[in-house]
């Protein structure tokens, strides 16, 4: 039976999308435990929208970027983490520093796992860690602060 990592978000479940045996969902919950440590994360059996990791790195993979993301490369390194979690956690001043924090090609490896962008070139030459931070917190801060109109 495969599983997807998932946690809780304002009463409802909210899932990964990506399935995989139980004890690499475990290793995710690990990690994500170390960046989100307020957050409940759980497995739950994947329903048929998740996909596999195969086709999570295919599709990662597909805009011919140069970057070594890949899962199982993540060894000694820090991986990345859901920037929209960790602001409902922490202010946008502590996302920002931590992700001031990182070095250029982890900034790459961050804005791909959080599907930013798919239109930014990251392979071009002139693109900076600040732009690239400032594009992270521009579209973090949207979606966390996605439907507060309809907030009470």
């Amino acid at each position: 039976m495969l599983y997807e990592i998932a946690h809780i978000e304002n009463g409802h479940i909210v899932r990964g999308g990506i399935k995989a045996p139980l004890l690499k969902v475990g290793s995710w919950i690990k990690t994500n435990l170390e960046y989100t440590p307020n957050v409940t994360f759980f497995a739950i059996p994947a329903n048929e929208n998740a996909i596999s990791e195969e086709e999570y790195e295919a599709e990662v993979n597909s805009d011919d970027d140069d970057s070594d993301f890949v899962w199982e490369k993540y060894d000694n390194r820090i991986k990345p983490f859901d920037t929209v979690i960790y602001l409902y956690d922490h202010t946008e001043e502590e996302l920002e520093r931590c992700l001031r924090s990182l070095d250029l090609q982890k900034l790459k490896e961050l804005f791909k796992y959080n599907r930013i962008d798919r239109t930014t070139n990251l392979r071009k030459k002139s693109i900076t860690e600040d732009e690239l931070i400032r594009k992270i917190m521009e579209v973090s801060r949207s979606r966390a602060h996605k439907g507060d109109a309809f907030r009470t």
